[in-house]
């Protein structure tokens, strides 16, 4: 489990190109508008020219391409924006398949591994129930031995002969060595 290594270079970099997007000033659209009624000098004009008299702003060819080449701008404008939009879902999409790949592999790994270690230690403690339970019943059947050897009547007076005779010897020991002296 000491070699387990996550790997989060993938993704820590997919996750800055999101964060650097999502730090982008929004723009504002600002389209000017064509003028609605005629200023005085147009009223005049019309006059002027026996157009009649009318309020009404009459759109020229400039204004229109002036006002269409801003629509215009916006739209391709917008367009990159959605482009940039599309490679950040790529992005956040690579962010979660870096974290799938590396942080959930290695945590399955790391699941694993405890798993097989807690087995280990299953078996282990089964091993020590048994040692356990072995020295239990040795220690009964010693306890035993040592009531039935204890129920001995004459094994006191065999303790008894025994050093006796251990006396006895080296008593004899004594008178041989005296004789030979």
């Amino acid at each position: 489990m000491d070699d387990l290594v996550i790997q989060h270079h993938d993704f820590e970099n997919a996750k800055n190109a999101i964060k650097l997007f999502s730090e982008q000033t929004l723009m504002d659209l600002d389209i000017r508008r064509v003028k609605n009624n005629k200023d005085v000098v147009e009223v005049f004009g019309d006059l002027f020219l026996g157009r009649g008299f009318n309020l009404d702003h009459l759109v020229t060819g400039d204004e229109l391409n002036d006002l269409t080449s801003q629509i215009q701008m916006y739209f391709h404008d917008i367009n990159n924006t959605q482009i940039k939009l599309i490679k950040e879902f790529g992005q956040v999409y690579s962010a979660l398949e870096a974290l799938d790949r590396d942080y959930i592999q290695a945590i399955i790994v790391s699941i694993k591994a405890t798993e097989e270690t807690s087995e280990g230690i299953q078996k282990t403690q089964e091993q020590i129930k048994k040692i356990v339970e072995n020295q239990r019943r040795t220690l009964e059947e010693l306890k035993k031995f040592k009531q039935k050897i204890d129920g001995y009547v004459h094994l006191d007076e065999i303790d008894q002969l025994w050093t006796y005779v251990e006396e006895q010897k080296l008593y004899l020991k004594e008178i041989v060595n005296k004789q030979r002296d």
